[in-house]
């Protein structure tokens, strides 16, 4: 359970990269509330943009929730950064 409360921003980028990806492979993405009828589509080029607009977006969520920039923001802030606790301190 620890590991998931560390790594859930991660698997949520991820999940969203994969949906970008699926969304250019597919190129007809049918967009409403599951069990019910889709309200409207997306399709060739217009499912490949989102497709790509979503994997950019997740690459940089799963950029700004890496370890580096954790310790770059500590750092800058004029404190040290406790990697064995994952944590920063400031005296």
């Amino acid at each position: 359970m620890d590991w998931l409360n560390q790594h859930w921003n991660d698997l949520i980028a991820i999940g969203v990269i994969v949906t970008g990806i699926y969304w250019c492979v597919k190129k007809e993405v049918s967009v409403g509330w599951q069990g019910c009828e889709p309200s409207f589509y997306f399709k060739g080029r217009w499912a490949v943009f989102f497709g790509i607009v979503l994997i950019v977006v997740g690459t940089f969520l799963l950029f700004m929730n890496s370890d580096f920039m954790q310790v770059d923001h500590c750092l800058d802030s004029g404190g040290s950064y406790n990697h064995q606790q994952k944590i920063c301190e400031h005296n």
